[in-house]
């Protein structure tokens, strides 16, 4: 019966699952490059994914703006935790994204985070 409980469970974890590969591939359907911030909200709170609100991109101002993206002005950063993430020895998958002083999306980057002693 143990067994049997363990396959279900993973069966049932295997289904879902979301992985960084699978949020890109929504994104990329979803938000395209442009897409205001509320959709990104939208799109985050659709999924119950835990974010922060947009605030400024300090990271944009090292190294004289020549980052990923050099024009962004602001960022949301967002981590789905626990179950459903795709990778159970990841701390959970971590994204950001950036936006333009206009509030529209300039681009994200989907990683999953890990931390080790």
């Amino acid at each position: 019966m143990l067994v049997i409980g363990i396959m279900l469970l993973m069966l049932v974890w295997y289904r879902i699952r979301i992985t960084p590969e699978m949020l890109r591939g929504r994104i990329a359907e979803e938000l395209p490059v442009g897409s205001s911030l509320g959709q990104v909200l939208a799109f985050l709170d659709s999924l119950d994914i835990k974010h922060s609100g947009a605030h400024p991109d300090a990271r944009s101002h090292f190294d004289n703006g020549q980052g990923d993206f050099p024009t962004a002005t602001r960022v949301i950063n967002a981590t789905l935790r626990g179950f459903r993430k795709g990778n159970l020895l990841s701390d959970g998958i971590f994204m950001q994204f950036k936006f333009d002083a206009d509030n529209r999306l300039l681009g994200q980057r989907v990683d999953y985070g890990y931390t080790f002693p």
